[in-house]
């Protein structure tokens, strides 16, 4: 049994063929495709491993990768989560 998934937004993606954006994702039972519009406004189905998601930083805004890295940095933090301190407590 096969399940297609149609994004909201059509996703970026680098092919075999060239750039284009997908429309539709099959999940099958043993083996997903993703059905591509090409630039050259072909229409094609690829196996999931042929498909590299391109890099969009929210299509195209403006942000550069330096400040992409900025954003996307984890915050530090200086408190143990509340799983690991009860772990703790009972090792003590």
């Amino acid at each position: 049994m096969a399940i297609i998934h149609e994004p909201r937004e059509l996703i970026a993606v680098h092919t075999p063929l060239g750039f284009g954006h997908a429309m539709f994702i099959e999940f099958g039972e043993y083996d997903t495709c993703w059905t591509v519009v090409l630039e050259t406004q072909a229409v094609v189905t690829f196996p999931q491993e042929k498909i590299r998601i391109s890099r969009s930083y929210t299509h195209g805004r403006g942000i550069s990768d330096d400040q992409m890295k900025q954003i996307i940095k984890p915050k530090a933090s200086t408190r143990t989560p509340r799983s690991m301190g009860r772990m703790l407590r009972k090792t003590v």
